[in-house]
């Protein structure tokens, strides 16, 4: 099956894709890196023209809070909205991202992320419309579909993995460290001379694409029980902590 990375942002200058294919021998080999020379929308119904099964693991929140949706269906200026912020501008796997790795994820309700989310969304309507497929959330990798889509998110991947995360946005060689230990516990292919660590966002879209992986290969920590909740806000599928 193809696993597609997608770092996603609003101006498309700053969003990262990257496509492996995973063939169940717990071996991911890298295929093609997006090239800019068209849309994101178009390149992705490009990668699913053949009607392969595919995941796409996309860094970017699909899901508001509940409590912040509800609070603010009958709200009106000036007034209260409660005491508790952080239940109000987190969602339930953002607090749970935050006490298992010590990171909070950035609030789609209360940050300019929440923008990414809207234009992330807007894409995969584009996506499956353009590409004539329908376009799945997917909660367990043994849900029959043809092209699905989850939430994950690249520096809890690399925490999760226990890998330091400070300054691999910005230092080359940090990411260059990276992807060598990760070529190894991923057993990728194809990358030799391929330099997916020169772009930010391109190696934040492999680090979606191994993040793929680890659901599709059970690795990822799932919610104890799927709520009402949790279907409303999402969650972000990011492997246990290697012991």
């Amino acid at each position: 099956m193809k696993i597609i990375g997608l770092d996603s942002a609003v101006d498309e200058q700053k969003n990262g894709l990257v496509l492996f294919e995973y063939n169940n021998t717990d071996k991911l080999t890298f295929t093609a890196l997006w090239d800019h020379h068209q849309d994101i929308v178009a390149q992705i119904c490009d990668w699913l023209e053949d009607g392969e099964q595919s995941l796409i693991g996309i860094d970017s929140p699909l899901g508001w809070p509940l409590q912040f949706s509800k609070g603010l269906q009958d709200h009106y200026a000036g007034m209260y909205l409660g005491k508790d912020a952080n239940a109000f501008f987190r969602r339930e796997t953002d607090i749970d991202i935050a006490r298992r790795f010590h990171k909070t994820p950035l609030e789609v309700s209360a940050d300019r992320i929440g923008r990414t989310a809207f234009m992330t969304l807007k894409r995969i309507r584009e996506i499956s419309e353009r590409s004539g497929r329908e376009i799945s959330l997917v909660w367990n990798a043994r849900d029959n579909y043809a092209a699905g889509f989850i939430e994950v998110y690249p520096a809890a991947t690399l925490l999760a993995n226990k890998l330091d995360i400070k300054g691999y946005k910005k230092d080359y060689e940090v990411r260059l460290k990276i992807v060598t230990e990760l070529k190894r516990r991923y057993l990728i292919q194809g990358i030799d001379g391929i330099d997916i660590a020169k772009i930010d966002h391109n190696f934040d879209a492999c680090l979606c694409c191994f993040a793929a992986y680890d659901f599709l290969t059970g690795k990822s920590k799932a919610p104890e029980v799927i709520t009402e909740r949790i279907k409303r806000e999402g969650w972000i599928w990011t492997r246990a902590i290697e012991q």
